[in-house]
């Protein structure tokens, strides 16, 4: 292989997960204790939506409880949600780098609005790749390169059960 088509695999090897993109401008809407709802539409007119699922642990501390988000994105076709994963064999869903970085925007600002209640901490969040078949990883390793590149500050990051785990620290 010559050296520079070399370099040039490396470089884009090298932007995978690195969220230098813009993200799509997002619509929160559907908000409700335990659910948030993002949507967007792609330049090329796709619309995506994204779910964040809130599930509560009471820890018997009075009002404080801890969240653990659980994470589903795809897009709308002829008004029925399609997962993410069934949209790997068509064309023109977007950018994928702005998908990925709208998706870390829109988890990053319900993060936020969640740890700036009172008695709220967001602990966990979780997402589960889709595969072709039993044996099929490689939009989990897509998913794991963004999630690594991207996760805050001293959280951790396990892959089982296939599923994608982001521990976080506590707020401060």
């Amino acid at each position: 292989m010559s050296t520079k088509l070399y370099d040039l695999l490396e470089s884009i090897m090298q932007e995978v997960g690195e969220n230098t993109a813009e993200p799509y401008e997002t619509t929160r809407t559907g908000v409700f204790l335990t659910e948030a709802k993002y949507s967007w539409k792609t330049d090329e007119g796709v619309e995506y939506v994204l779910y964040i699922v809130k599930n509560a642990d009471f820890t018997g501390r009075g009002d404080n409880r801890d969240l653990y988000y659980s994470v589903e994105f795809g897009i709308w076709t002829n008004n029925i949600y399609v997962d993410y994963g069934a949209t790997s064999k068509t064309t023109q869903t977007g950018n994928l780098r702005r998908v990925m970085a709208t998706v870390i925007d829109c988890i990053k600002k319900e993060i936020a609005l969640d740890n700036a209640k009172s008695g709220i901490t967001v602990r966990q969040i979780s997402i589960e790749p889709t595969k072709e078949d039993e044996t099929d990883e490689r939009r989990a390793k897509l998913y794991l390169s963004y999630v690594e590149k991207n996760k805050p500050e001293g959280s951790t990051v396990s892959y089982e059960d296939d599923k994608i785990k982001i521990t976080l620290p506590d707020k401060k």
